[in-house]
């Protein structure tokens, strides 16, 4: 019988773990729980933009969270769908900065946007209109 040891390395910002420090060191620059990360998508995220995009966000739509029982679900459902409306066209539509900021939103119902938000959907879409402008502009 042969044993290793093994080590393992963890993102800081999130609860990844990978088998190499050089794949983690790339997954915690891009990682859209990080502050400080480089998106990989728009090439264009940074931390004080994110700050400032779900400051906006919250100071257009009222700050605080309130329970949907308090304010009742129709006016709960459109003040967490305009937030995320807001922010998804700030970022310029990117899945990953979208992502990144409903991650560092403190107040947002997170669980709420990403029940009626799919990050797969908006990033299949992202990536067909990428490929879409690539080839209008090689003609």
């Amino acid at each position: 019988m042969i044993r290793k040891k093994a080590w393992r390395y963890y993102c800081e910002h999130c609860k990844k773990s990978k088998g190499t420090r050089q794949s983690m060191e790339l997954h915690e620059e891009h990682c859209t729980a990080n502050p400080n990360r480089k998106c990989r998508m728009c090439y264009g995220a940074n931390a004080a933009r994110n700050k400032r995009i779900v400051d906006e966000a919250l100071a257009m739509f009222g700050g605080l969270t309130i329970p949907e029982d308090a304010l009742g679900w129709d006016a709960y459902e459109k003040r967490e769908t305009g937030i995320l409306a807001f922010i998804d066209a700030e970022v310029e539509h990117c899945p990953a900065c979208t992502l990144a900021a409903i991650r560092s939103c403190k107040v947002l119902n997170k669980e709420f946007c990403l029940l009626s938000w799919d990050y797969k959907e908006a990033a299949d879409a992202w990536h067909k209109e990428a490929l879409q402008n690539r080839r209008n502009e090689e003609q």
